[in-house]
């Protein structure tokens, strides 16, 4: 069998609009064409204190030290006063840190035991501009396209040859830890570990580049591991602007393994004034884990979807709601246990000045009814700047304050409420030098009080 795997795919209409901004592909520019050569470094420390009950009912603390580091550099090797033309570009990024707890008698309840951690999120090496027309990147790097993310080490090519369209192309192993010593942290949908072999992902695609009105995206993936094919599909989105008032959207995923499609979408936007925007969306979702895996038996029932929203703006305030209604159908006619279901809330949000800084606050609540039962929640939140050393570097104080209801059926020990507090607080100490923690306490009936604490310091642009 194939470790379980579901598919990582995003909403295909955000797909879209990530493409009518030009943000498509892997080896997109990041930086200006004109930027004289030179670098970016960033780190982090992180202190984080954790409390939570491990894959065996027991409690674990546990307490951890990390520093992350993100080096970019551009136009390596490059002159000064060079401008334009083809040019070499360097990313980096890495965390390094220990684990202080929990101690070794508890461990075995933490589904990674290590005590030293040593991740490698990315490193590649981009050749940009090359013959004005070609773009390359080697190394362990993220791709974005109509299918979602995919993180591998390989080889991603993009080719800009024909008017209004780039041809893209991809390759590699994908990052499994078991098999490199520096891959971030994954586990299979059962805690367990992932396997030691690498798999492979192999993908082409073709997105549309300079056009004023149109978006469009289209890609066929494969995702192979030591046991079989876990992905294999093609997916396509686009936007388009429809005057100055409407833009429609559309998107569609086939599975190429099941011989089915997977996903089908379609939305309208209409900008009915500056400050009121109102969009409707249809959906019909077929999920499927990987193509042999057992636990196919877990994945949502296959369902139609309508989605209603709206949002609103009017001098500090903000107001945004939104209602969806689900009808689930089993896949192949038959009738789901639950065969309907809705889900919809409100956000309100009001601005305010304090200390002349922006600030705000508001209310957020939704309620969802059918498949798996009711859950409805309502917090409170806000971000206000408190002064601490003088007016210039206040401490930025965000909160969240809330609870939600719960009636599962056939799990009375899971019925009931949970609540949660959430405090953070950020301070700018210096130029390139930032403060920032959090303290989140979460309870509910069925669990003990849960409470977590993290500490963080940036340092950047001091080098």
């Amino acid at each position: 069998m194939s470790p379980a795997r579901t598919t990582r795919r995003p909403a295909l209409t955000a797909i879209a609009a990530l493409a009518l901004g030009g943000l498509l592909g892997g080896p997109a520019a990041a930086d200006p064409a004109d930027h004289p050569p030179g670098y970016r470094v960033h780190g982090e420390t992180l202190l984080i204190l954790d409390r939570w009950r491990g894959t065996r009912a027991v409690t674990v603390e546990r307490t951890d030290m990390r520093q992350r580091l993100r080096l970019d550099a551009w136009r390596l090797g490059q002159d000064p006063d060079t401008r334009g033309g083809p040019r070499l570009d360097l990313a980096l990024d890495l965390e390094i840190g220990s684990d202080l707890g929990p101690t070794a008698d508890v461990l075995d309840a933490v589904p990674d035991g290590r005590r030293v951690i040593l991740d490698l999120y990315a490193a590649h090496l981009d050749l940009r501009g090359a013959f004005d027309v070609l773009d390359v990147r080697l190394g362990r790097q993220r791709t974005l396209d109509a299918l979602g993310f995919e993180g591998f080490d390989g080889a991603a090519v993009e080719v800009r040859a024909l008017p209004y369209v780039t041809l893209r192309a991809h390759g590699g192993l994908t990052i499994h830890r078991a098999w490199s010593t520096f891959g971030p942290e994954l586990y299979e949908t059962d805690d367990t570990r992932l396997r030691d072999a690498p798999g492979g992902v192999v993908g082409v695609g073709a997105r549309t580049r300079g056009l004023d009105a149109v978006a469009a995206d289209v890609v066929w993936r494969r995702v192979l591991d030591d046991g079989g094919t876990l992905q294999d599909a093609v997916a396509a989105a686009a936007l388009a602007r429809l005057g100055d008032a409407f833009d429609a959207s559309a998107g569609a995923v086939y599975d190429l393994l099941y011989l089915r499609p997977s996903e089908l979408r379609a939305g309208l936007g209409w900008r009915a004034s500056a400050a009121t925007r109102l969009d409707a969306e249809w959906l019909r979702s077929h999920p499927t884990f990987a193509g042999d895996s057992i636990w196919s038996a877990f994945v949502t029932e296959a369902h139609h979807a309508a989605r209603l929203a709206a949002h609103h703006q009017t001098g500090p305030w903000r107001i945004s709601g939104d209602a969806e209604l689900r009808l689930f159908d089993g896949g192949a006619g038959g009738a789901a246990e639950d065969d309907r279901a809705f889900v919809g809330g409100a956000r309100v949000q009001r601005a305010f000045r304090v200390l002349s800084r922006a600030a705000h606050a508001g209310l957020d609540g939704r309620l969802g009814l059918g498949y798996g039962g009711a859950r409805h929640h309502l917090d409170a939140f806000g971000r206000l700047p408190i002064r601490l050393m003088g007016p210039e570097s206040p401490l930025w104080l965000r909160m969240r304050l809330g609870a939600m209801y719960f009636d599962v059926p056939d799990r009375d020990d899971w019925d009931g409420w949970a609540g949660w507090l959430a405090v953070a607080g950020e301070w700018y100490a210096a130029d390139g030098l930032r403060l920032d923690g959090v303290l989140e306490g979460h309870t509910h009936r069925a669990e003990a009080l849960r409470v977590r604490a993290m500490a963080r310091l940036t340092v950047e642009g001091l080098w």
